[in-house]
């Protein structure tokens, strides 16, 4: 199952997976959107991805990296997406944290991030249970 990595902000619109059994598998994800190739390119190289469940961190997150390619839809931006494995899963709940940093500036084409800029590093999380 998908488990969106920022599932508990409401403004993405995708909720919290609600059907998991104990000794279900998820693959966590969450994506980077920019307006170039280079600019997707550019938050690789820079950026710092911590995800944690219930804490523990779950190392080398990058090895879980798809190619960067154009999103659907004529003049779209540019995205790479991350889907890391996890599980089996036992009962009970799950918090996902996420947090991203950037040892550099860098730009999606809108907005600018890491040192310096208003948006140093960025924050998200994913509560859910499992049955």
């Amino acid at each position: 199952v998908d488990v969106f990595a920022f599932c508990s902000n409401r403004a993405y619109g995708i909720p919290a997976p609600s059907n998991l059994a104990a000794g279900s598998t998820i693959d966590i994800y969450w994506a980077w959107f920019a307006r170039t190739e280079e600019q997707v390119r550019q938050h690789i190289d820079a950026a710092t991805h911590e995800l944690r469940i219930n804490g523990v961190l779950i190392e080398n997150v990058n090895q879980f990296r798809t190619r960067v390619r154009r999103s659907a839809g004529e003049g779209s931006d540019f995205v790479t997406y991350w889907y890391v494995p996890f599980g089996p899963l036992t009962a009970g709940n799950y918090e996902i944290t996420y947090t991203v940093s950037w040892a550099r500036q860098i730009t999606d084409g809108y907005l600018y991030y890491g040192p310096g800029t208003s948006i140093p590093f960025e924050q998200e999380r994913c509560t859910f249970t499992v049955r």
